[in-house]
């Protein structure tokens, strides 16, 4: 939750709604976090199954319009996971973006994921 409220702090600064806590969201967050962390390596967007983040939401059930994730690897805190997003144009513009209305976020050691959506 401390990382969803950096977001919706940082949205509120720059004009933007608040995101929505998702328990859908956050449970395929969950479920990515662990994963990338236990090979020991950033897995990026798509796991080794081939499944990027809009493939893992849909088998969630999750009905969306628009979506996207941002992952922060080598992490140990949500600020700093949020610092590094802060200084990704690619991140920063993910939470920024005006036509998502939820996220959910996960995390497992130093991985951190955000899955977004509307």
């Amino acid at each position: 939750m401390e990382l969803i409220h950096k977001i919706n702090s940082y949205r509120a600064y720059e004009g933007r709604g608040p995101l929505f806590y998702d328990k859908a969201l956050t449970r395929c967050a969950r479920g990515h976090s662990p994963h990338s962390f236990e090979h020991g390596q950033f897995q990026g967007h798509t796991n080794p199954e081939g499944d990027d983040w809009s493939a893992r939401m849909s088998k969630n059930g999750i009905e969306y319009s628009s979506s996207g994730e941002n992952i922060s690897y080598g992490a140990f805190s949500a600020q700093e996971a949020f610092n590094g997003w802060l200084n990704s144009p690619a991140h920063r513009h993910n939470m920024l973006r005006e036509c998502y209305t939820r996220v959910g976020v996960g995390y497992h050691g130093s991985v951190w994921t955000a899955n977004f959506a509307r």
